[in-house]
């Protein structure tokens, strides 16, 4: 499946169709409209007066003429800066539908259709990232932001559950092993929350929970993440309450993923001091390096910590950019393709490496998980999602309780179990049209996120074949940091002389950032985006590395590669040559050398 050969996208042979179904889509608006506004369809004169007319032509056709300009043209085969795809006609021609009606997910009083199509996508996501449809759950969001900061939220107010349940009278004998109390599993929890819930003591205990949430949670628990995770996270954390002291931040390894030894070591010291482990957040694509954790592993250690404590934790899984990518190993029937058949079916172009395979097979062992449809899922902003493997987690947080005690089959209203409450109905018409058409499997958009994958691997491949430029006589290397996991690749440009600092190199990829950026206006260049990495926290990628420096807090200037197209081998060759000719003109008038 190629973007040309399906048709998904702009192009000039299915240009009069959209002009067409623009048309359709504004007289059955308007048709809609004058339905239920009778003025509307007496009034032949236009509606405005003349003279506001004009102003309003004017104001739209300014604002289009300023976009068309000045837009950042995520289609071009030059822009593979940010995590930005090309958006299929149906998306947003299905998004701009939706939003004359205006919408509102909050409640099906409001949006009836929308809401229909939520339902579904929560089928959809439960089956693409592993759940049970029956028993988990997943909902739109705005974004990553929103959808970490509500899970995080559900895993902070969960920790203090079993406190409360021990401490009401009417509850306490629940309570049989007190040495769980601290880190008690998950699943164990929400046991006891049944059994309360049958007691007619649900939204007591609850209350109770929220008063005794600083002193038995707050004050000396922990959530564990690694260093480069995304700054949101320190938003987040905060804004629950949960203070810097209170996180503690694993360094990477020299692949950019969390490093699980240090992990195992701090979550065991954790459990075996007795203090809460409000949390553990692995990555699924990081945001800056797009890293895949080794969720494999974490997940087994957690099972260890069970049956050797007798304690747990909950595992939440930010695959806002990466989680999307598990449709790529997923058949018609969302089952998981064994690795040995992908080898034998696909390109080794298109292959995971295999220990991304087998976190992303093993993904529906985590609590709950963030993933961005508007990142990886050819959809407009804003986007998001998060799922929970057990739906009975979002009454935690629910203004109206209906998981505990009651049927549970019935379907949820939005609004009552999200974190926001108005989420435009528009997003959900663009989500659902894209996985009709795209079903989220292997044959699906799988097929869009391969092709991805197989240019990440061909543009990292030219970088190793051609890392090396002269500058008059002057060699310089492009040092390319890691193997990238998914499609996210970042690099540097260093002198080839020995003893270079970080510091050097810093100066020298920012002057070379900024001169390429103030020199690529019209993108006849590549354009890519930048991150600053602390010399701390990449200590492991630079240790073999001729790049050292005597100041843990050093930053770093790099180039950052975010492929999410389709783009010719042939292609990104000359891509590269240009990019190595530009390099050298810079460095040459800039006195570099």
């Amino acid at each position: 499946m190629s973007l040309s050969s399906k048709k998904l996208f702009p192009l000039k042979g299915n240009q009069v169709w959209t002009k067409e179904t623009l048309k359709k889509i504004v007289d059955d608006f308007y048709a809609w409209y004058e339905r239920h506004q009778p003025s509307a369809k007496q009034d032949k004169t236009g509606l405005l007066p003349s003279d506001s007319l004009r102003e309003v032509d004017q104001l739209v056709s300014d604002l289009s003429d300023r976009l068309g300009k000045e837009s950042i043209p995520w289609a071009s085969q030059n822009y593979i800066a940010h995590m930005n795809t090309d958006i299929p006609l149906v998306a947003s021609l299905t998004y701009f539908m939706t939003m004359l009606y205006n919408p509102n997910n909050v409640t099906p009083e409001v949006s009836p259709v929308t809401t229909a199509l939520e339902r579904e996508l929560s089928i959809d996501f439960c089956n693409l990232l592993g759940y049970n449809p029956a028993s988990g759950w997943a909902h739109l969001s705005s974004g990553g932001h929103a959808s970490n900061y509500e899970a995080m939220w559900i895993a902070r107010n969960l920790k203090s559950v079993p406190y409360a349940i021990l401490q009401n009278e009417q509850t306490s004998m629940l309570i049989a092993d007190k040495d769980q109390l601290v880190n008690m599993p998950v699943p164990k929890i929400l046991a006891l929350l049944d059994q309360v819930a049958k007691m007619g003591l649900y939204t007591e205990i609850i209350e109770l929970a929220g008063l005794l949430r600083h002193d038995s949670v707050l004050k000396n628990g922990k959530v564990l993440l690694s260093e480069n995770c995304h700054y949101a996270w320190d938003k987040c954390l905060d804004l629950l309450g949960i203070q810097k002291n209170n996180v503690e931040k694993i360094a990477p390894d020299k692949y950019l993923r969390t490093d699980n030894q240090e992990l195992y070591k701090r979550i065991t010291w954790l459990i075996e001091q007795n203090i809460p482990v409000i949390a553990v957040v692995l990555f699924v694509g990081s945001s800056g390096e797009g890293s895949v954790d080794n969720l494999s592993a974490m997940f087994h250690f957690r099972d260890l910590c069970q049956k050797k404590y007798g304690q747990s934790f909950y595992i939440h899984v930010d695959a806002a950019y990466g989680g999307y990518f598990r449709s790529v190993i997923l058949d018609d029937q969302h089952e998981v393709m064994p690795y040995e058949k992908l080898k034998l079916e696909q390109p080794a172009a298109y292959l995971l490496k295999p220990e991304v395979y087998n976190s992303l097979r093993d993904l529906p062992q985590a609590d709950s998980i963030t993933i961005d449809p508007h990142k990886s899922g050819y959809v407009p902003y804003p986007g998001g999602c998060v799922a929970y493997k057990d739906r009975r987690l979002n009454s935690i947080i629910a203004t109206q309780s209906k998981y505990f005690g009651q049927h549970p089959d019935e379907e949820l209203n939005f609004g009552p179990y999200t974190l926001e409450g108005a989420r435009p109905g528009a997003v959900a018409s663009a989500v659902w049209s894209v996985n009709r058409l795209l079903p989220l499997n292997s044959g699906g958009l799988g097929m869009l996120l391969k092709d991805s994958l197989k240019t990440t691997l061909a543009f990292t491949q030219i970088i190793k074949e051609n890392q090396s430029f002269l500058v008059d006589d002057h060699l310089f290397h492009v040092l390319n940091l890691y193997e990238p996991d998914l499609t996210i690749n970042n690099f540097l440009v260093v002198p080839a002389k020995k003893g270079t600092s970080f510091e050097e190199a810093d100066a020298l990829n920012k002057l070379l950032a900024e001169e390429l950026k103030s020199g690529n206006k019209d993108y006849i260049n590549l354009f890519f985006s930048g991150s600053q990495v602390n010399y701390q926290t990449f200590k492991k990628v630079f240790k073999d590395s001729d790049l050292q420096s005597d100041h843990e807090n050093t930053r770093l200037k790099l180039f950052r590669s975010c492929l999410m197209k389709d783009i010719p081998t042939a292609s990104i060759k000359g891509q590269w040559n240009h990019f190595l000719g530009s390099l050298t003109d810079i460095i040459r008038n800039q006195n570099q050398i």
